[in-house]
């Protein structure tokens, strides 16, 4: 893997491909910066007076939402610095942990786990549609993986199963139940049909809805926080994908 170095912008706490897959946005300590895929060159810039904990694309392209340090959701249009929209969460505090922060397919839905919640919100509206707690408080939260091809199918994985849930109806399916205790950072393809779990000392590649993985890779001993699929692959390795570690770095890796 090729790792992407801090490059003065403070920490990198979140990375998000863009749809056509050639440049990446960086969740950082102040604000989101947009770089190329290939040279790393600085392709804009949206600072934040707080820290950006998670960053997403619209599937157009045409967005951007990044979790903002103690706020709550706040919304962007690409090309434009300034916040367009902010998705408030209850309660927000600076020591929250947030992760898989995605919009829906359509653009209409965005959700995120913040703490130990999760939240989807329509974007139009900005009306707060779901909020899911742990169904065991100690031990399982309910961590977004990505929203499934169509308008409005959430997976989300706890420790025990991963589901799919339809925001507009509210109806719930066990996809997977697993047979052991599966912590880790998920990740689900545009196409709603590979996924990914990144670890401590190992990244394991799934067909969708299977609890035994069909590749398992060993970067290093490092814990990986986040990963994510490529957007359309255009130019990619089918299996490449983005990989940050608890100490900040950023991988990026090819593996079929």
């Amino acid at each position: 893997g090729q790792r992407i170095e801090r490059r003065g912008w403070g920490t990198i706490n979140d990375v998000a491909w863009s749809p056509d897959s050639r440049s990446l946005a960086l969740a950082t300590t102040t604000g989101i910066r947009l770089v190329d895929a290939g040279s790393l060159e600085l392709l804009g810039e949206y600072p934040t007076e707080g820290q950006v904990r998670a960053v997403a694309f619209s599937a157009d392209g045409s967005r951007l939402a990044g979790a903002l340090n103690d706020q709550g959701i706040a919304l962007w249009s690409v090309g434009s610095p300034a916040v367009e929209k902010l998705l408030e969460v209850p309660g927000a505090d600076w020591s929250d942990w947030v992760s898989g922060l995605h919009f829906s397919g359509d653009g209409r839905w965005v959700a995120v786990t913040w703490h130990r919640v999760l939240y989807v919100w329509n974007v139009q509206t900005g009306f707060r549609r779901l909020q899911i707690h742990p169904q065991e408080p100690d031990l399982s939260i309910p961590l977004v993986v990505g929203f499934l091809p169509g308008h409005s199918r959430l997976l989300y994985a706890d420790q025990a199963q991963l589901y799919a849930l339809d925001v507009e109806t509210r109806a719930l399916e066990v996809v997977a139940p697993f047979g052991h205790p599966s912590p880790g950072a998920w990740a689900v393809d545009a196409a709603g049909t590979r996924m990914a779990r990144g670890g401590c000392g190992e990244l394991n590649l799934y067909t969708a809805g299977q609890d035994t993985p069909r590749t398992t890779l060993l970067p290093d001993d490092t814990c990986l926080e986040q990963v994510v699929f490529s957007g359309d692959g255009s130019g990619l390795q089918r299996w490449q994908l983005a990989a940050l570690t608890a100490a900040g770095s950023l991988y990026l890796i090819d593996k079929d």
